[in-house]
């Protein structure tokens, strides 16, 4: 009789160690998804800064005449929102690639649990407990 207990004892500490191990391979997964995130939230601000400051220099001075004035106007307002395409642009392209990470590594820790459960299976299978 004290044998299994301590078969099922073994069996336990397997299936928890085998659950921490899928558990903390999830998280560190995880980590390198969340610098995706912040990229995807903030470079549309950045896009948005640049182009804000490109509409403010977009105005020269009023030296010249009136259809020289306008094409410098419509030219380098035209160029202020470059940075607000470009920062829309890898906003998408994180955006993405981070959804793409994130259902592989979810896939993963499913994988991984379904492993430490199938574990667990074979070894009562073959009279642990």
């Amino acid at each position: 009789m004290p044998r299994r207990r301590s078969d099922r004892q073994i069996l336990e500490a397997v299936r928890r160690a085998s659950e921490l191990a899928a558990v903390s391979g999830h998280h560190r997964l995880r980590r390198g998804i969340h610098g995706l995130a912040i990229v995807v939230s903030t470079a549309p601000l950045f896009g948005l800064f640049g182009t804000v400051i490109g509409i403010v220099n977009s105005f020269p001075g009023c030296g010249c005449d009136k259809s020289t004035l306008l094409g410098a106007i419509t030219k380098l307002l035209g160029e202020a929102f470059v940075p607000s395409a470009l920062g829309l642009l890898i906003a998408i392209t994180a955006w993405w690639i981070r959804t793409c990470l994130t259902d592989r590594v979810e896939a993963l820790a499913l994988e991984a649990a379904g492993a430490a459960d199938e574990l667990v299976r074979q070894l009562r299978a073959r009279q642990w407990v």
